[in-house]
């Protein structure tokens, strides 16, 4: 499984909450370049963004269970791409973005 095959299968939880589990994907990632990890996620994010869409949009979608979690997903890529843009631009920042974890 590829690095970027892997952080999807993180960002793509089949639980849906409100919260990501942002904590545990900072502590797996950590010895992760974040500026590749920032890129893979930038990926994943137009992934899924053009995937929810086309569920969104399909009128032969038989489960919007999954229209629903493609949604969460794209949240929470969101939510993970923003705490990592916020360390690059200032990784003096992380402990004040303690509260996200």
């Amino acid at each position: 499984m590829s690095l970027k095959q892997t952080i999807k299968a993180k960002v793509c939880i089949v639980t849906v909450t409100p919260n990501y589990p942002l904590g545990n994907f900072v502590a797996w990632a950590d010895s992760l370049d974040k500026h590749e990890l920032l890129h893979y996620l930038n990926e994943i994010q137009q992934e899924l963004d053009e995937e929810e869409k086309r569920l969104r949009d399909s009128p032969l979608d038989p489960t919007p269970f999954y229209s629903v979690l493609r949604t969460y997903w794209c949240v929470y890529c969101e939510q993970i791409r923003s705490y990592y843009r916020a360390i690059i631009r200032n990784p003096a920042c992380a402990s004040r973005l303690s509260f996200l974890l």
